[in-house]
């Protein structure tokens, strides 16, 4: 199997399990998890458990002063993708957010192409227009929306694109995946704790134990097995492709709805998830 192969599946299989992130967000929620807690959760269990593969490996946790610079922006702009998403619900629909959030594959292709001068082909662009139509359709949107809640997800769509970059066109790229995601865990952690010292009560401490458990399952899904995955992937494949392979996240998190919360699936929700398919397809032609 080639080595784009590999990062095709190593990706697809990370948007999967990222759509099966918000069921498992969903239930801890009801038990009184929060954005900012989850954020915290993501990297205290991660660390561990990075440190303990990387251990048994023998790999070198070592890095230099600029890789040390860099994992700390890639991690901050990430953590940043999550917390302005979820600020964005209390101002704009889900479905408006959701939109605005999921043009990061047209941001990264933007960014590619002015910063990095790469070329985009006819069937990127297509892909790329077939994919907006399958998000605009895919969320619903409708409706107003005001600009204190656009610009949080504007954010997230931007923080999100800068940290695929992040991955495939700096030193990263070629940095062992659990050496790289060690770090920025332990960046997540300690930005979170410190913001809990100066905004006490940010972070939940006193959730029912099944809500701990969800997180872990909710920290070990998205925070080790799919963020693990997208490094992987992205390295083999680039960002331009990593991205628009990540519409299968919302693609895969409707379908894990379905079975598992009970949402019902509209017309315009079914025809938005071909126009993203169809639009990963095309990316990979």
């Amino acid at each position: 199997m080639s080595e784009r192969s590999r990062g095709i599946i190593y990706t697809a299989l990370s948007g999967l399990l990222f759509g099966f992130g918000p069921v498992l967000y969903s239930w801890s929620a009801q038990l009184g998890n929060t954005p900012a807690t989850a954020v915290f959760f993501h990297g205290a269990v991660v660390v561990p458990a990075a440190f303990l593969f990387m251990k048994i490996r023998g790999t070198d946790m070592s890095i230099t002063r600029k890789q040390a610079v860099l994992l700390f922006f890639a991690a901050i702009v990430h953590l940043l993708t999550n917390l302005f998403l979820n600020s964005s619900y209390r101002f704009i629909g889900v479905g408006i957010a959701t939109a605005i959030h999921f043009l990061y594959p047209i941001v990264v292709a933007l960014i590619l192409k002015i910063y990095y001068r790469d070329v985009l082909t006819k069937s990127q662009i297509a892909a790329l227009v077939c994919g907006l139509i399958g998000i605009l359709l895919f969320s619903n949107v409708s409706g107003s929306a005001n600009l204190i809640g656009i610009m949080p997800a504007a954010a997230s769509s931007l923080a999100y694109s800068l940290y695929l970059i992040f991955l495939d066109r700096t030193e990263l790229v070629a940095m062992d995946a659990m050496k790289a995601l060690f770090w920025m865990c332990a960046v997540y952690v300690v930005v979170m704790f410190v913001s809990s010292l100066i905004k006490p009560g940010l972070i939940r401490w006193d959730m029912p134990l099944k809500a701990y458990g969800l997180t872990v399952l909710y920290s070990l899904n998205n925070g080790l097995l799919g963020a693990l995955l997208m490094k992987v992937g992205v390295s083999k494949i680039g960002s331009k492709l990593g991205s628009i392979l990540s519409l299968l996240e919302p693609v895969s998190s409707m379908i894990f709805g379905i079975i598992l919360l009970s949402e019902s699936i509209s017309f315009a929700k079914g025809l938005g998830a071909v126009f993203m398919i169809a639009a990963m397809l095309m990316m990979l032609r």
